[in-house]
């Protein structure tokens, strides 16, 4: 019979063992949990995303910005326009 008390004391032990160390693991988990979901809201909120602008038609099929560093017109093109503007 002793031995029979000691086994289910064993037993509930063990029992009471995985139980207590179940219990750390969720609260563990739910911490890090929290942290990961606390650090991606701090890394969107802190990064500002980066305008991209594009022109389009009416069709909607996008025409090509050219800087504006870059001639919009060749010499040629630039007199042809002035002389039909000033003939107008």
């Amino acid at each position: 019979m002793a031995q029979r008390k000691n086994a289910v004391k064993t037993i509930l032990s063990r029992n009471a063992f995985y139980r207590d160390g179940y219990r750390l693991l969720q609260k563990v988990v739910l911490l890090e949990g929290v942290t990961i979901l606390g650090l991606v809201v701090v890394v969107l909120a802190g990064r500002t995303p980066e305008n991209r602008f594009f022109a389009t038609r009416h069709d909607g099929s996008v025409i090509p910005l050219v800087p504006l560093d870059n001639p919009t017109l060749s010499k040629a093109g630039l007199i042809n326009w002035a002389a039909r503007t000033v003939s107008v």
